[in-house]
Order: structure tokens, then sequence, then C-alpha cells
């Protein structure tokens, strides 16, 4: 088990997860891959700090749901 984790950052569509990181700039680098127009790391991070579950959908309806797990 790591002790220093704190937060966990989660995709899942579909009903699955697509991507989890530990570092909020790793995980929008990696969220960048899966959607390209993601926003930036300041939004998510400003976002996370008010809401633990975010709702993303793509220009084609695809629905991602990020959260943030403490």
């Amino acid at each position: 088990m790591i002790r220093d984790l704190k937060n966990l950052y989660v995709v899942i569509t579909d009903n699955k997860v697509v991507l989890f990181e530990t570092n909020l700039m790793k995980f929008v680098c990696g969220m960048k891959k899966i959607e390209p127009k993601t926003k930036s790391y300041s939004y998510y991070n400003k976002k996370f700090k008010v809401d633990k579950i975010i709702l993303v959908t793509d220009n084609f309806g695809k629905v991602y749901f990020l959260q943030k797990l403490v």
C-alpha cells in the first residue's frame, strides 16, 4: 500500500475505467491523449476543488465521467 497516496483521479466511460492517475498533471496529459479537446490543468484543478465528479462530453456524444477519489 502506498502511504503517501492522497488522491486518485479516474476516467470512466461505457462503465469501464479507461485512465487512472495519482497526479493531476499526468491525469490531464493522459486525458488529452483520449480526448484531444480536453481543457487545461488549471481548469480541472479548480473544478475538482468544487466537484468530485465532472461530466465531459466529446463532439460525438461520448460521455466521460472524471472522478477524484480522496
